[in-house]
């Protein structure tokens, strides 16, 4: 069996909606709320509505394992092709911007001849839940696939087991702040950023979460200690991100003159052909 692995860009290119969705089929769900589910996307006009199963390899992500295609009669009933999935699997990593799909209910399930479960799907669930490795993992791709909300659910439970863990540590804040939980990310991120002084990640969602809370001169004195990790001569995404998160914390002090310095440093530190940079210029700095 061959097994080919395309990317989520793909499958939104290859599968285009048209025409009148049956009535049971919601395409309502962000693929984050379908793991171990058998979902649809919407209709392509060629080759019918592309159908499979979501779950999430620890490694890679949240993957959508394409069964086939089926065809709706004009009474209603589901015909299933199944051929493209015969001679090996297509498998397609799924990330942020995916398009919503529809949960296959339980009579369609029945009526397509799908088991409750593709039996090879144990073989990504095998490992012990309880792990502080696998709840990381687990909350990674969640987090990664933006749902900080069930990504905590793991991250907490991989804390409780070891609250020493950097990693888990990370993760966790990166979730308070995309939830708005700025205390929270506060209170951990100055504790971490006294064990690891030079990891500029903890520098920049610690900068963040001032933002949040309105601690503007927080945040920028924040920002420049981060920025101060980098060599004069590196040029790097990294750099010039923190560069404009500092001259966003100055506009928001309504401080132009420092907010358009540091937009220029912004432009300065991008890679010239990072589309970030392309922006910059584009805005006039």
């Amino acid at each position: 069996m061959k097994n080919l692995v395309l990317s989520f860009v793909m499958l939104l290119c290859a599968f285009k909606a048209v025409s009148q969705n049956p009535p049971d089929l919601k395409f309502d769900k962000n693929f984050t709320a379908c793991e171990k589910k058998w979902v649809v996307f919407e209709r392509d006009a060629a080759r019918g509505y592309p159908y499979g199963f979501v779950y999430i390899d620890l490694t890679a992500g949240f993957t959508f394992d394409l069964k086939g295609f089926f065809s709706v009669l004009p009474d209603g009933k589901f015909v299933a092709d199944s051929t493209i999935s015969k001679n090996g699997n297509i498998k397609y990593r799924l990330a942020q911007g995916t398009k919503n799909v529809a949960i296959l209910p339980d009579a369609r399930i029945k009526e397509l001849n799908l088991p409750a479960e593709p039996y090879w799907i144990k073989v990504y669930y095998t490992g012990v839940k309880d792990s502080v490795y696998y709840n990381y993992r687990m909350g990674w791709n969640y987090n990664a696939a933006g749902n900080p909300t069930i990504a905590l659910k793991y991250l907490e439970k991989a804390n409780r087991v070891n609250p020493a863990d950097d990693k888990v540590r990370f993760e966790m804040v990166f979730a308070y702040n995309a939830l708005g939980r700025f205390e929270d990310a506060i209170k951990m991120l100055e504790a971490d950023i006294q064990n690891k002084p030079k990891d500029f990640n903890l520098y920049k969602e610690l900068g963040y979460a001032y933002s949040g809370t309105k601690k503007f001169d927080k945040a920028i004195e924040v920002f420049k200690k981060g920025l101060l990790l980098f060599p004069d001569n590196v040029k790097s995404d990294q750099r010039g991100e923190m560069a404009v998160n500092t001259a966003i914390a100055y506009k928001d002090l309504n401080n132009k003159e420092e907010y358009t310095k540091w937009m220029r440093l912004a432009k300065e530190y991008y890679p010239v052909g990072s589309p970030t940079y392309q922006r910059i210029v584009a805005s006039g700095f």
